[in-house]
């Protein structure tokens, strides 16, 4: 909306002029009216009346109003008296009065333009500020801005809300972003954000676990970029974001799931199974030791489905998986192969053929004993009191060992696979290895 003076100056020629006209008129009332037409002070009035018509009616209208009122100074109030003198000389104030007037009402009117310009952009710094305000609490992203040279800095509302503090409950410093990150994230997260530091790259994007008030853990997509660097490249002042992907990182994990898990056991399937055959044998062909990979097939499966259903056959292959997992290393690898079959992939055994067999032999004797073992399988129906059913059921094992991908991962599986046959047409509940002579 315009202002009364921006109205006035944008008004049409004549109406400004008009209006010149009458404020030369007041002023040269008012003179006489102030003092005697001896009295001096010839142009006293004629000065506001100026700025004044240069302010509201432009430059035209206030070079027409600084003539005027110097002529009328002139004429009505400098000797002779209601005339023009003669002698040029009588004509020096009036050749004063009119350049300070001018030039003063020029002065003026430029400062006021800058300062009505500085208002100008003073509100639109206060609007942009307050719609940034505004963008920030609305926002569940985090923002922060961190002056590395003396380790202080800015987060925002959102950042503390999203692990679960309140406002500036912990220091707004890059240490205290460093302390919340998960050990196993730290180093990564610290190692982009010093390259950045160094110049050896301009921004970052990384992800990491944050941990919130209550002591859980959020995943963050952080990123951030250089704002200021010193002479020597070196980031002084930096700024970001952080961006909560908790619940992307729980989608991917349950697609990775789907993928590659067994929906029952949650033992790796045959797609993940093939992949860690294959980082086995990569890992034998380094280092030159023996893996082993034992295929197990559950003996006297089929008669508890049949008598009792595959609820209950499902209890027993999720007992059967956990037994599994409790007689193999943590770095060794348990495969639901499919129905009630099992792999088993045992990883740097020995670099001896002989020993690497022995021990593989230990590891499938205490698989078969704990298969062996009764299972006490709990049967629910309805409201009623769990029915406990014991069952019996061993396993067949078949061992083939690999060295050096000396046979290809389909190839071992499949000769762990004849072992294991073997060992049930010879009567079940034992181990045999794979011999590449029968």
């Amino acid at each position: 909306m315009l202002s009364f003076p921006e109205k006035l100056i944008r008004a049409p020629f004549y109406i400004r002029y008009s209006l010149a006209v009458v404020l030369f008129s007041l002023a040269l009332l008012l003179r006489f009216l102030m003092a005697p037409v001896e009295g001096g002070l010839a142009f006293v009035t004629f000065y506001p009346i100026i700025l004044i018509t240069f302010y509201y009616c432009g430059s035209g209208p206030g070079i027409l109003v600084s003539v005027l009122s110097g002529l009328a100074g002139e004429y009505f109030f400098i000797p002779p008296y209601r005339a023009f003198s003669t002698d040029i000389a009588t004509y020096t104030p009036l050749a004063f009065f009119c350049v300070t007037a001018v030039l003063i009402s020029l002065v003026i009117i430029r400062l006021h333009k800058g300062t009505q310009q500085l208002e100008i952009s003073l509100e639109a710094l206060r609007e942009s500020e307050e719609r940034f305000r505004q963008a920030m609490e609305a926002s569940t992203d985090g923002l922060w801005d961190w002056n590395i040279t003396d380790d202080t800095g800015f987060f925002s509302p959102a950042y503390y809300r999203m692990l679960g503090y309140e406002v500036n409950e912990f220091p707004m410093t890059g240490h205290s972003w460093s302390e919340l990150i998960h050990p196993d994230d730290y180093q990564q997260a610290l190692t982009v954000n010093q390259e950045c530091i160094d110049n050896r790259r301009q921004s970052f994007e990384v992800e990491y676990r944050m941990k919130c008030k209550d002591g859980s853990w959020k995943w963050i997509l952080g990123r951030g970029k250089a704002l200021q660097r010193d002479a020597q490249g070196h980031a002084i002042r930096m700024i970001g974001t952080h961006v909560d992907i908790t619940e992307r990182k729980r989608n991917e994990e349950q697609v990775r799931q789907l993928a590659f898990y067994d929906l029952l056991t949650r033992l790796p399937n045959r797609r993940l199974l093939n992949d860690h055959l294959n980082q086995a044998m990569a890992a034998s062909k380094r280092s030159g030791r023996y893996g082993a990979v034992m295929f197990i097939d559950l003996d006297n499966f089929k008669p508890l489905n049949d008598t009792h259903g595959h609820d209950v056959g499902d209890l027993l292959l999720i007992e059967a998986a956990d037994r599994l997992m409790g007689c193999v290393r943590e770095t060794d690898t348990v495969a639901r192969f499919g129905g009630d079959e099992f792999v088993v992939v045992l990883i740097e055994l020995d670099v001896d053929k002989a020993k690497s067999t022995t021990e593989a032999r230990h590891v499938s004797e205490k698989i078969r004993a704990a298969m062996a073992a009764p299972y006490l399988l709990a049967i629910r129906s309805n409201k009623n009191a769990a029915t406990i059913i014991e069952h019996r059921c061993t396993a067949s094992i078949g061992v083939a060992l690999f060295i050096n991908h000396e046979a290809s991962p389909d190839d071992t599986l499949r000769n762990a696979d004849n072992a294991m046959y073997q060992v049930k047409e010879a009567g079940r509940n034992s181990i045999r290895f794979y011999d590449v002579k029968t």
